[in-house]
């Protein structure tokens, strides 16, 4: 319905999304003769796939991703401040999403609706400096479950959080403490998991820079995937569980919350120093 949209060098001016885009195709945001950069600024986009090529991005300033797929090599950042993006209907991530920094503590990301997957083979890349490491990925409906594909989430500190009561995590991705910061997981319940049907990919935790954190403490964690710390420093908490195995080879690994020694599993230290 768009018709011929001509945007000057695909840079003048500003083009917001402020309405509902049934996405039945593609949505490609391109520079120098396209459409673009665009904001999502308190609209929606429904179902399809969004590409961005030639430095052209999606920013997030609010709304709604209903059912979207984010194509390989393809950049959307959410803007600095303290935008909130409701995800419905599961969200695909074959790029990268950049969450950026904010001036404050207050909750701002993606926030989940009702159980759902976060998928795909791309990143997330928290890029938070640490003012309460608030930003992040935000389950916010009671008893709901998100799982999590075989993406990257790394970079500074950012949060896997609720802002709703008893919710669940599943994770198949690689989570990855590697820049000076923290990245906390702190739902109700979250298995790092083993294989799956769906998923074969185990989940990994790992922490690889000095100076970086993670700290994963759930009310009740299961862990099923490897748990690495070769820099840096992984805190465990909550009521936990491991049947993988956990490798240190340097930094500091904190055993926390409550176990039984039959719940640490494998746990290889090098040299056993």
């Amino acid at each position: 319905d768009l018709g011929t949209y001509a945007r000057q060098k695909g840079t003048a001016g500003a083009t917001d999304l402020t309405g509902t885009l049934t996405n039945t195709g593609t949505l490609t945001l391109d520079k120098p003769n396209g459409y673009g950069t665009w904001s999502l600024s308190g609209g929606t986009i429904v179902g399809g796939t969004v590409t961005t090529a030639n430095g052209a991005q999606l920013l997030l300033n609010g709304g709604t991703l209903n059912g979207v797929t984010i194509d390989a090599g393809s950049d959307v950042v959410m803007n600095p401040g303290r935008p909130a993006v409701g995800v419905v209907n599961g969200l695909t991530v074959n790029g990268r999403i950049t969450l950026q920094d904010t001036a404050d503590s207050d909750k701002y990301g993606l926030f989940f609706f009702g159980s759902q997957s976060l998928d795909g083979s791309g990143e997330i890349l928290f890029q938070s400096a640490g003012v309460g490491f608030s930003e992040g990925l935000y389950l916010s409906q009671s008893g709901m479950t998100l799982t999590i594909g075989p993406l990257w989430l790394h970079g500074k500190s950012g949060r896997i959080g609720e802002s709703a009561a008893n919710t669940t995590v599943i994770s198949h991705a690689l989570i990855e403490a590697d820049s000076t910061g923290t990245i906390a997981i702190s739902t109700a319940n979250f298995t790092n998991s083993a294989a799956r049907p769906q998923y074969p990919q185990v989940g990994r935790l790992q922490s690889t820079s000095a100076g970086a954190t993670l700290t994963v403490t759930p009310s009740i964690f299961t862990n099923q995937g490897p748990i690495s710390v070769s820099n840096g420093t992984v805190n465990i908490g909550g009521d936990w569980t491991n049947s993988n195995t956990i490798t240190h080879t340097g930094g500091t690994i904190n055993f926390g919350g409550t176990f039984e020694l039959g719940d640490l599993g494998t746990y290889t230290r090098q040299n056993g120093t």
